[in-house]
């Protein structure tokens, strides 16, 4: 059973989760909105899951070294060995079909490009074991000069910059969010520094998120501003970084300390993050979904979505998979 998040040293973090698989999950459910520019949010939510991952992981090694090996291979596996699970049962009812060719199957298992999040992250992790046992100001200044240098030759020499091209299925958007990762290791070396700080700190944060999604809504209306999309993940960085702030204000801790049933819905939840993310599509596409009037069809897709991405992680709840 869930315990309420306040009782969490780093509640903060269960909290960024959660709120990014809302997110993430809503980004892809606009067609059962009646109103389909609600679905959105996915890029947030991706940067918020990047961000906590680095800092999870920094804090987790920065307490107790572990040699390379060990430690990417119980990362890789964990996370491997849920998506396989979640796509043999998708084969096994006909969600999915292969053809026994190489390519398909290493896409399916290997690279699956339906999850194109799970070979990112764990590609990720090899650099990042380095930049965190490594950390110095320095490495993170060079790294993140390094990244910021790839990033910027590739989008104006190689990218439709008159396209939607930072959100889009290529591997391009691969390199911002390795940069929100590396950030989230300086975060968690200086983390006693990202705390909130009163009603300026507040008011940084909704001048962000007005400029996101003011920024996002005039490039689709103005072709002209595409060249310029790439203001939207940079943005991103500072609009993570102070919501982490903002939810680590005392009020946020009170109100989670004061409502138990909604703190240990969040914690439940945060715990469930990647089997959602790996069953949402099945749920999302559902006929029996799709064909419910507003709003109950999204109550029945997050009724379904939580009881099944609940059973799958039982699917590797046993000692050496535990978090």
């Amino acid at each position: 059973m869930s315990t309420p998040l306040s009782t969490s040293s780093k509640y903060e973090l269960d909290l960024l989760k959660f709120f990014a698989i809302i997110l993430i999950t809503n980004s892809h459910i606009n067609h059962l909105y009646p109103i389909p520019s609600i679905g959105t949010g996915g890029s947030l939510g991706n940067s918020i899951f990047f961000l906590v991952s680095a800092i999870g992981l920094t804090l987790s090694l920065n307490k107790k070294k572990v040699d390379f090996a060990t430690w990417f291979y119980k990362r890789a596996s964990r996370t491997y060995f849920i998506t396989w699970v979640a796509t043999i049962l998708f084969l096994l009812i006909g969600y999915y079909t292969v053809s026994p060719n190489f390519a398909e199957l290493f896409h399916l298992f290997i690279f699956p490009t339906g999850y194109w999040f799970i070979p990112a992250i764990t590609l990720f992790y090899i650099p990042l074991y380095f930049v965190i046992t490594n950390y110095s100001p320095k490495v993170f200044l060079y790294t993140s000069i390094a990244v910021t240098i790839i990033y910027f030759g590739i989008y104006f020499t190689f990218m439709d910059i008159h396209s939607w091209t930072v959100e889009s299925k290529s591997l391009f958007k691969w390199i911002f969010y390795f940069e929100v990762m590396v950030v989230g290791v300086y975060v968690a070396n200086q983390y006693d520094r990202f705390v909130y700080k009163g009603i300026f700190d507040f008011i940084v944060f909704c001048a962000l998120t007005i400029f996101f999604f003011g920024f996002k809504f005039a490039t689709a209306k103005f072709n002209a501003l595409m060249p310029l999309q790439f203001l939207l993940q940079i943005v991103t960085i500072p609009w993570v970084i102070y919501f982490l702030k903002l939810i680590r204000s005392n009020a946020v801790y009170q109100t989670l300390n004061n409502w138990k049933y909604l703190s240990v819905t969040i914690v439940f939840i945060s715990s469930i993050t990647l089997e959602i993310y790996l069953l949402q599509s099945f749920f999302y596409n559902m006929e029996f979904v799709k064909s419910q009037i507003f709003p109950i069809n999204l109550v029945l897709f997050a009724i379904l979505l939580t009881l099944a991405a609940w059973a799958l992680s039982k699917a590797y709840n046993y000692p050496y998979f535990k978090k």
